[in-house]
Order: structure tokens, then sequence, then C-alpha cells
């Protein structure tokens, strides 16, 4: 197998980070049907089969970027016609970490982004749930305003 690496730097990541991405997702309840590495040919190769390649093993152990993505919508194969292929959505990483670096230190607007990025239509209440559904964030927040309230 060979490893694509964008020639876009932004579409490339650590593979270290795009692991940190699949965690932090999933804190919001976005869906994740497994990491994905893709190669030259413009496959997507599972995290499971690529970590048993010594090429990325290497790439890997250098820290060198390359073009990872999530896969979030796990459709079945169309088994009417063998020439149509599966019809899985992914995110790729790279632009993905570009978004909450670009919207820096508005952590709560890039996550915010990223989940109306992968659920189109998305109301503003059902993001806020699921970041206040994040451990821990939901006391602060009660904490913040009783603080402030006591404090006025």
């Amino acid at each position: 197998m060979s490893v694509y690496i964008s020639p876009n730097s932004q579409d490339n990541s650590k593979y270290e980070d795009a692991e940190k991405l699949v965690r932090q997702r999933k804190l919001v309840q976005l869906n994740c049907f497994g990491l994905y590495l893709q190669d030259t040919v413009g496959r997507y190769i599972s995290e499971e089969d690529f970590l048993r390649n010594e090429e990325v093993q290497q790439k890997i152990a250098t820290k060198t970027k390359m073009c990872f993505v999530i896969k979030y919508v796990d459709r079945p194969p169309n088994e009417s016609s063998d020439a149509v292929p599966e019809n899985d959505d992914y995110t790729n990483v790279g632009k993905n970490l570009d978004i909450i670096k670009d919207m820096e230190p508005d952590l709560y607007g890039a996550i915010s982004r990223m989940i109306a990025n992968d659920n189109p239509g998305i109301h503003a209440t059902e993001i806020n749930s699921r970041i206040e559904a994040m451990p821990g964030v939901l006391y602060a927040k009660n904490d913040a305003v009783e603080t402030a309230w006591l404090d006025a």
C-alpha cells in the first residue's frame, strides 16, 4: 500500500492527532465508524489494516502527516449493482483540525461547526445539548451561572 499525502497540507494530519479527534468527536455524539487512511489509489484503508503495514508504522513513528479520514456514515453496499460502490461519508481529519485552529479561541464555535458539518440542518439547541452533555461541562456551566449570580 502506498500512503497518500495530499499536496494540500491542511488535508494531512499526524496519526496521534487523528486518534484524538476520533475521541473528541465521540464526546459530542458525532458518529464514528472508524479511522481510515487514504492510499494513492483513492481507497480508504481501515485502521486495523493500515496499522499492520510497515511503511505506515514507520510514518506514524516519525510523526509524518498523512491523509486520514473518519467514516461518519456507514451505508450498506448497493446490492443491485456491483458497479456502484458503497456510498459512505467520510470527513477529513486535517480539515477538521484546521477548523478548530482557525476558530481559536472560540472552541465552542469550532465544535458547533463540526457538529453542523456532519448534520446539515441541525438545530442550535441540539448542538448546545451535545456540547453540554460532555463530562463536566453542564456542571461547570451551572457553577459559573451560580457564581455570577451570587457575585452580582
